[in-house]
C-alpha cells in the first residue's frame, strides 16, 4: 500500500535478487479511501477517534461506495492495520506516523437491516397492537409514549406518526417523506421531555443543541486534508442522522447558520461548496425543533404574526414545518397535581406503562417497514376538498398554505401505515386534520369542517 505522492518502485525480489527491476506488465486496480469514527453509544470518552481505511477491487466499486460507504451508516470492518508514513509538502516523508486500516471486509451494521430478526411473537404482538389502533384510535399509544408527560395528546400523536413514515429517499421521491415540527413555547412545558423520548425510539437519531451547534456542525463543512493534501467534505449532523434529528434551542442558533439547514428541510439536499471541493449530500431524516421564548415566556397577547419575533425564527423556515405546537405553563391546580405526582413516579421508578421504550423502538421499525398504502382517488378529493375549505375559513394571517397539503398527505399515509392498512382511508384524514387544529395553524377540526361541506354541496 503506498499513499506518498511519488511512486516507490520495488528494491528487492522475493527471491532475496537485489536491485533495478524492469516493467513488464501492470494492472490496474480501483481504489478509495475513507474514514470511520467511533460510533457514540460504544465510545469510551467523548471525543470519538477516526480512522483511515483503503480498500480496492471489487470493495471500491460504485456499489460499496453508493450504498455502503455512505455517510451516517453504521458499518462492520476487517481488516489489517498498517503504519503508514505521512508525506511532507517538500517530497520527504515525517517522522510521524499514522495508523491506515487495509480493509478486506465491510458490511452494513445496522439495526434497520435487522427485521429478520424479530421472532413470531413480537410480530404478532405488532399486529395485535395495529387491530387495537385500528379499533380504538391512537390513544391506545399515547399512554405509553413518554409516559411522564401529562397531556399535549394531539402532540404525542404526531410524534407517533412521525415514527412510522419512511426515511426521505431524494433523487427518487420527489416530496419528502419524513415531517418536520416545531415545539415552541414557555419553558419547562416538557417540550424537549417529548423530543428526547422520540430520539430513543427512532433508529440512527442524532441531536444538536442550536447555540452550541454551527451551521458547519450541523450541516457539514470542507476541511484541508492533512494526510493526503488537497480539501475533503465531512458531513454535519443532518447528513449523518438516519431518521430524526433533533436540533434543540433553535432560536438561539445565529441567522446564517438558520438558512443554511432552510434549503435541506425542503429539497432534501445539502450543498456544500468551499476552495476546489464540492458535494451534495442527501438528508433521509427529518427535523423535530424545540425554541424558548426571547423574553423567557410567551405572551400570548401579542398578534400571532409576532411568533416569529417572540422565538426568532425567520417566516421561511416556519412554514417548512409541517405542524408548530405551542406549549403555554398555564395554571391548573389539578393538572399541575397530576404533573408533579409523574415527576415523583419516574423518580422513584414507580411509572409504568404498558409498553416501553424497547418495544416501541421495534415497534415503530415495523410498522416503518411496511409497505407504502395506497392514496386512490376518492382519498384526493375528499382532502382536496378539505383544505380548500380550510383555505376558505382561515384568517388573513393564517399560515395555512400549499405545503399543508403534503403534510396532510404525510400524516395520512402513517396513519393507515399504523393501523396495517393498504389504502388511505377517511379516518386518517380526520386523524390528520385534528392534530393540524391543535396546533399553531388556524383551522376547526374535521367533524366541523366535514358538517359544513356536507351543507354547501347539499
Amino acid at each position: 500500500l503506498q499513499i506518498e505522492k511519488k511512486f516507490r518502485e520495488p528494491s528487492r525480489c522475493s527471491c532475496g535478487r537485489r536491485g533495478g527491476f524492469k516493467l513488464i506488465s501492470k494492472e490496474m486496480v480501483d481504489t478509495a479511501r475513507f474514514i470511520v469514527q467511533d460510533l457514540h453509544e460504544f465510545a469510551e470518552s467523548s471525543n470519538t477517534k477516526r480512522l483511515n481505511c483503503f480498500v480496492n477491487g471489487d470493495l471500491a466499486s460504485s456499489f460499496f461506495l453508493n450504498k455502503i460507504l455512505q455517510p451516517g451508516n453504521d458499518i462492520l470492518i476487517n481488516g489489517v492495520l498498517k503504519e503508514i508514513p505521512v508525506p511532507l509538502p517538500s517530497g520527504g516523508l515525517s517522522t510521524r506516523f499514522e495508523l491506515g486500516l487495509e480493509v478486506n471486509y465491510v458490511e452494513l451494521s445496522e439495526e434497520s437491516i435487522e427485521l429478520d430478526k424479530l421472532t413470531d411473537e413480537e410480530k404478532e404482538q405488532f399486529e395485535n397492537l395495529s387491530e387495537r389502533i385500528d379499533e380504538k384510535g391512537i390513544d391506545e399509544l399515547c399512554p405509553s409514549f413518554a409516559p411522564v408527560v401529562k397531556g399535549h395528546e394531539f402532540v404525542k400523536k404526531a410524534l407517533i406518526l412521525y415514527c412510522c413514515n419512511k426515511l426521505n429517499n431524494p433523487g427518487v421521491d420527489e416530496e419528502r417523506n419524513k415531517s418536520n415540527y416545531l415545539l415552541i413555547g414557555d419553558p419547562s412545558t416538557a417540550k424537549s421531555v417529548l423530543a428526547r423520548f422520540l430520539l430513543d425510539v427512532c433508529i440512527g437519531a442524532k441531536k444538536v443543541v442550536g447555540g452550541s451547534s454551527s451551521a458547519v456542525g450541523i450541516t457539514g463543512a470542507v476541511t484541508k486534508d492533512e494526510f493526503l493534501g488537497g480539501w475533503i467534505v465531512n458531513p454535519g449532523a443532518l447528513v449523518l442522522a438516519k431518521d430524526l434529528l433533533f436540533l434543540e434551542e433553535l432560536n438561539t442558533m445565529e441567522i446564517e447558520e438558520k438558512s443554511k439547514i432552510q434549503d435541506a428541510m425542503e429539497s432534501q439536499y445539502v450543498d456544500i461548496t468551499k476552495a476546489n471541493a464540492s458535494g451534495r449530500f442527501k438528508v433521509r431524516c427529518g427535523i423535530v425543533a424545540c425554541a424558548n421564548p426571547i423574553k423567557g415566556h410567551f405572551d400570548s397577547s401579542e398578534d400571532k404574526k409576532s411568533i416569529v419575533q417572540q422565538f426568532n425564527i425567520p417566516s421561511p423556515i416556519l412554514s417548512r414545518f409541517d405542524a408548530v405546537f405551542l406549549f403555554k405553563d398555564n395554571k391548573d391546580e389539578e393538572n399541575d397535581f397530576q404533573i408533579s405526582m409523574n415527576m415523583k413516579k419516574r423518580r422513584n421508578k414507580s411509572l409504568n406503562s404498558e409498553f416501553d421504550k424497547t418495544f416501541l423502538k421495534k415497534f415503530f421499525y415495523y410498522i416503518k417497514s411496511r409497505k407504502e398504502p395506497i392514496i386512490n382517488s376518492e382519498f384526493e378529493i375528499l382532502s382536496s376538498r378539505i383544505y380548500s375549505f380550510m383555505r376558505r375559513l382561515s384568517f388573513n394571517d393564517s399560515n395555512v398554505n400549499a405545503r399543508v397539503v403534503e403534510a396532510i398527505d404525510r400524516m395520512s399515509i402513517a396513519s393507515a401505515k399504523l393501523r396495517g392498512s393498504e389504502v388511505v382511508e377517511e379516518k386518517d384524514l380526520e386523524r390528520s386534520i385534528d392534530i393540524l387544529s391543535h396546533s399553531y395553524f388556524v383551522t376547526p377540526e374535521y367533524s366541523y369542517l366535514k358538517e359544513k361541506l356536507k351543507l354547501e354541496i347539499s
